[in-house]
């Protein structure tokens, strides 16, 4: 089976000077990062962490995969499908926008869908 390449995926505090993204693929993996400007004032991805697989990711055609993604200052954690699957701390993008993507790295006719987004403050 062949899988086209979409990578649904969320953009945390998107400036117009980058933000963070976790990737998700239909292979089971995800990757973590940022977009930047470079010196010719275009976005430009950089790993924070290269593609990997996780046990908690659902491989394949419409299946459902929950990213949680939690944002406390410098500090980010990164729940699939409720299983911690890695933190870390960067303080490059204090504030911006959230989005959601897909960002397809071929001609596709896949359909994505995003449900159930939910917004809130951190709890202290």
């Amino acid at each position: 089976m062949r899988f086209a390449r979409l990578y649904p995926s969320l953009i945390a505090r998107f400036s117009d000077n980058g933000g963070y993204a976790v990737l998700v693929s239909m292979l089971g993996s995800y990757t973590i990062g940022y977009y930047k400007k470079d010196e010719k004032n275009e976005l430009k991805w950089k790993d924070l962490l290269p593609w990997a697989n996780h046990t908690a990711l659902r491989a394949g055609m419409n299946e459902t995969n929950r990213l949680r993604v939690l944002c406390d200052g410098g500090q980010f954690r990164v729940y699939l499908n409720g299983a911690l699957a890695t933190s870390f701390k960067d303080d490059q993008f204090k504030r911006g926008k959230l989005h959601l993507v897909v960002i397809p790295t071929e001609k596709s006719s896949l359909n994505v869908t995003f449900s159930d987004l939910q917004l809130c403050e951190a709890l202290k």
